[in-house]
């Protein structure tokens, strides 16, 4: 999803696939990650957010869900945020 086309206004966010998230129903850290994707993205001259962007905000979220998830999967967060910091 090009950054050009995430468009944050009072009432929702609207995707380049043509979705129309409320960001009233969305969580309050959901709503974080998403932000933190598009600035990453922005942040590297990117035009699209890449699911790397959209792992590294939710793994910047330590409290989450995602560190619990990760553990029950086996799955280093560390070593995986190191590989997703590799392909941005």
């Amino acid at each position: 999803m090009p950054c050009s086309n995430l468009i944050h206004s009072d009432s929702s966010f609207l995707l380049t696939i043509g979705i129309t998230l409320n960001p009233e129903k969305l969580t309050a850290r959901t709503r974080e990650a998403l932000l933190n994707a598009t600035q990453s993205a922005r942040d590297h001259n990117h035009s699209s957010i890449l699911p790397a962007h959209l792992g590294l905000a939710l793994l910047a979220q330590q409290q989450g869900i995602v560190y619990p998830s990760l553990d029950r999967l086996g799955v280093n967060p560390i070593e995986l945020r190191r590989r997703l910091e590799a392909v941005i």
